[in-house]
């Protein structure tokens, strides 16, 4: 799994984030997780905690690396269907440039890759045998990763030779 911190703030820089606002968009971080995308791709939104009256962090949690801004699309999507919401941005015209949301990446910990696609895969043992720009630490771990992918080719080619 992938966690990225993301520091939200308004659009509008002088429109500062109510308690009314944070519970809103804490709801709304539910209804992100709610959504079709969000369940298929084992998303998580959460609202870790508030930094000052202008800025949150939102948390966003993934089964694969994304990015995350892009990813916090769902989010901002949910907000803006949420009518009291809707009703505060408009009030005080406080939707910049068509955006409610500025976001910077905090952080991102990679806990565990736990699903790669097939072309991926092919693309890294494509890396581990033919790449070579390695530090030597790295050099160690390519090494014995090629050995094993050897040695798992070779039992299932002569697995199949033995069916014939």
């Amino acid at each position: 799994m992938v966690k990225y911190l993301i520091e939200l703030k308004m659009a509008d820089k002088n429109l500062a984030i109510s308690e009314e606002m944070e519970k809103i968009i804490a709801q709304c971080t539910q209804e992100a997780n709610e959504t079709t995308v969000s369940i298929r791709n084992k998303r998580l939104f959460t609202l870790e905690k508030r930094i000052d009256e202008y800025t949150l962090v939102v948390g966003i949690q993934s089964k694969t690396a994304i990015n995350p801004t892009r990813t916090l699309s769902t989010l901002t999507r949910a907000v803006s269907r949420n009518a009291r919401m809707t009703e505060i941005l408009s009030n005080g015209n406080h939707i910049i440039n068509g955006c409610i949301f500025n976001s910077r990446l905090l952080s991102e910990e990679g806990s565990q890759i736990l699903h790669l696609s097939d072309p991926a895969i092919v693309s890294e043992i494509v890396n581990i045998f033919f790449g070579n720009e390695f530090t030597p630490k790295e050099k160690e771990i390519v090494e014995s990763t090629a050995t094993e992918i050897r040695e798992l080719v070779l039992s299932y080619k002569n697995t199949l030779a033995n069916l014939k």
